[in-house]
């Protein structure tokens, strides 16, 4: 969101110099050009195409601290999907915190993209997984649609080996 706003400062700054020249006979020293790049779209709702024949648009919330293979706690993940009664397509927006001992270094990470409805797993034949396509090209993320939340499953759609907690529990 920060960079968001400052794109829009920055176009705001751009748009009052109106194009005015420099009004002194003094030598204008150009500064490095700054360019601010908005990760993603301010709300993700926006980028989904609605069909009015598939019905109403719906939206899941899940949250949870999953453990990261980086120094650390984990990431406080919140994630929001979007997509049409009925689809099987639809898109998510993902906010991860990465949890520090020391808070000064947390940061956070925004990623948004489309997700795809696959029926069966290896686990089971009759599970739902989300796989979650980030637009900016990265690893999808693969989740298991259970009655807990979502459990997040390994790049094979198995379940992962570990006694931590991997699952995002709704929240809406």
């Amino acid at each position: 969101m920060k960079k968001y706003l400052l794109a829009l400062a920055a176009c705001g700054l751009l748009a009052g110099c109106g194009g005015k020249k420099a009004e002194s006979e003094q030598p204008v020293v150009e500064e490095e050009e700054v360019v601010a790049i908005v990760e993603g779209p301010a709300d993700v709702r926006e980028l989904l195409v609605v069909v009015p024949e598939q019905g109403n648009v719906m939206e899941e919330q899940y949250a949870g601290i999953i453990p990261t293979a980086e120094e650390g706690f984990g990431a406080s993940w919140l994630l929001s999907i979007y997509y049409q009664q009925g689809g099987d397509g639809g898109l998510f927006g993902l906010s991860k915190k990465y949890l520090h001992m020391d808070e000064k270094n947390d940061s956070t990470e925004f990623i948004y993209g489309k997700r795809e409805v696959i029926q069966g797993a290896p686990f089971d034949a009759n599970a739902v997984v989300y796989k979650l396509i980030p637009a900016s090209g990265g690893e999808p993320y693969y989740f298991w649609a259970n009655e807990k939340g979502l459990t997040r499953l390994d790049n094979e759609m198995n379940r992962l080996n570990s006694p931590l907690n991997e699952t995002l529990a709704p929240i809406l």
